[in-house]
């Protein structure tokens, strides 16, 4: 949390560039927290976003290089103009929320990205936005898969940047995704 109406949270890859290309659309998000334990309850943070790529100041200023996570690709700042909770008359009350008991955090993605990271080094240094690649660097990005993990996963040859300049460009409905603004 930056201040009463304001929180951020650090997004990472993994499902595209959803959040990101939804939030440049209409600026609008929301988000859910639901307790999976105990009693049935709901909270919701409704408000306007703005997405902070890597590597910009802003982002920069939320995420410390010490504290980030690998595959941080922004930090999405909402400003929240109102929040409900089960207690609100107009929001849902959580009962069919289902019961879960917490195991452990999940250590796939922070596995794949510091092995994808290892390798940016390698990677063209310029300026990708929104438009199509380059003919010259969409030729640099290759893929492979390696069977050596627990099931066989996807890495690209030129690490986590070129994954993101490659395979994230847009949402899955088409969307563009955010400009990045230094070498990635």
């Amino acid at each position: 949390m930056l201040w009463a109406n304001r929180v951020w949270y650090e997004d990472l890859n993994g499902s595209g560039v959803e959040t990101i290309s939804h939030l440049r659309e209409n600026g609008r998000i929301t988000i859910m927290f639901c307790a999976f334990e105990g009693a049935a309850r709901i909270l919701r943070l409704f408000g306007r976003g703005s997405v902070h790529a890597f590597g910009t100041p802003e982002y920069d200023t939320l995420v410390s290089p010490a504290k980030r996570h690998a595959s941080s690709h922004a930090a999405i700042v909402i400003d929240v103009y109102e929040v409900s909770t089960a207690r609100a008359f107009f929001c849902t009350c959580g009962y069919a929320v289902p019961l879960y008991t917490f195991k452990a955090e999940r250590s796939a993605l922070a596995h794949w990205a510091s092995k994808m990271e290892k390798v940016d080094d390698e990677f063209l240094p310029y300026v990708v936005m929104d438009e199509e690649l380059p003919a010259d660097v969409a030729a640099t990005v290759f893929l492979v898969t390696l069977d050596t993990e627990v099931c066989p996963r996807v890495y690209a040859k030129n690490g986590l940047k070129a994954w993101w300049a490659s395979l994230n460009r847009r949402s899955h409905d088409g969307l563009p995704r955010l400009a990045l603004s230094a070498p990635v």
